[in-house]
């Protein structure tokens, strides 16, 4: 079993069912997956640039706001589990 795939659904999940509101919906699993796999190729430099954004928005179709969003929560609240787990 992949390490990262097992820490980050459990970083999604025990978000998701209480905190969760009718005005912050979760975003879509490919989306995030897809976000997901991008930091895990950048993990040394985990800041997209404008062309990684704009690619992200293709893909995704989620807005600048979501993506930039989700990278700063993920920077804070992935990265250091993965570290963890690095050790």
């Amino acid at each position: 079993p992949d390490m990262y795939v097992e820490s980050t659904l459990a970083v999604q999940n025990s978000h998701a069912s209480k905190a969760e509101s009718k005005k912050h919906p979760s975003l879509p699993k490919e989306a995030v997956a897809m976000m997901m796999e991008w930091l895990r190729n950048h993990k040394d430099n985990p800041y997209p640039n404008d062309d990684e954004k704009a690619m992200l928005i293709k893909q995704t179709g989620l807005s600048i706001n979501q993506i930039n969003y989700w990278f700063t929560n993920a920077r804070r609240r992935i990265l250091p589990k993965w570290a963890q787990c690095k050790t």
